[in-house]
C-alpha cells in the first residue's frame, strides 16, 4: 500500500468542518487529467464557489493545489471526475496522482504535518521549492516558509542553493524528511553577522 497511513491521520479541515458544517453549503467538482496529474475546475459555480470559501489569490484567481484537492475530496467536500466525466474515489485520485509524481507522497506528508499545525499550505513552484507555508490567509500574509522535501540523499550544493533562493524571496527553507516525518529549519551562517556564536 502507498499510503503507509500518512493520509488517515485526521486533517484539521475535517475538524473545522465538524466544527462549521455551513463552511461546505456544496460539493464542487475537479475534474483529474490522470495521465498529467493535473486538476481543472470546470465549472463557473464551482470556480466562484471554492474562491469564496478561500482558495483564491492576490489576483482574484482560484488557487488550489493537486493536494488541497484530495484533502478536500477525503473530506467529502469536493468530488473528482476523471477525464470522462465520472466519479473517481478520493483513493483512486490519490493513487494516480502518486503513480505520475513519484514524489507526491512525500510531498503529501509533509502537506499534512504543516495543515496539522495551523498552517496555511500552497504550492511552492514559483518559489523553486514543494509547498509554501503562509501563518494565516494568503491574501493578508506572505508566506514564512519555503518547504522542501527530501529525496534521497541531498547534495550540499543543492541544499544551498534551494536556501539560497529562499532567502531572496525572503523565507525561510524547511527541509522535511518523510522517513522520520521531521522538519528541519536550514539557515544560512554569515560570519559578519554571527562573530560571536
Amino acid at each position: 500500500m502507498r499510503r503507509s497511513g500518512v493520509c488517515e491521520q485526521t486533517s484539521p479541515l475535517s475538524q473545522f468542518t465538524e466544527q462549521s458544517p455551513f463552511l461546505f453549503k456544496q460539493k464542487a467538482q475537479a475534474v483529474l487529467f490522470t495521465e498529467i496529474g493535473l486538476f481543472t475546475v470546470p465549472k463557473e459555480q464551482d470556480r466562484e464557489y471554492l474562491k469564496s470559501i478561500g482558495f483564491i489569490d492576490r489576483q482574484q484567481q482560484l488557487s488550489i493545489c493537486s493536494h488541497e484537492v484530495v484533502q478536500l475530496a477525503s473530506e467529502n467536500a469536493l468530488e473528482i471526475l476523471d477525464e470522462l466525466s465520472k466519479p473517481i474515489s478520493y483513493q483512486q485520485a490519490f493513487d494516480a496522482l502518486c503513480s505520475v509524481d513519484g514524489d507526491f507522497l512525500g510531498v503529501h506528508q509533509a502537506f499534512l504535518a504543516l495543515r496539522k499545525q495551523g498552517w496555511i499550505v500552497k504550492d511552492g513552484t514559483k518559489f523553486a521549492c514543494d509547498l509554501v507555508a503562509y501563518p494565516g490567509s494568503p491574501l493578508l500574509f506572505h508566506s514564512s516558509f519555503c518547504v522542501f522535501v527530501k529525496r534521497n540523499e541531498i547534495e550540499w550544493k543543492e541544499l544551498q542553493l534551494r536556501n539560497r533562493v529562499a532567502a531572496q524571496v525572503r523565507k525561510t527553507l524547511l527541509l522535511y524528511e518523510p522517513q522520520s516525518q521531521k522538519f528541519i529549519r536550514v539557515a544560512r551562517w554569515i560570519p559578519e553577522e554571527n562573530r560571536n556564536q
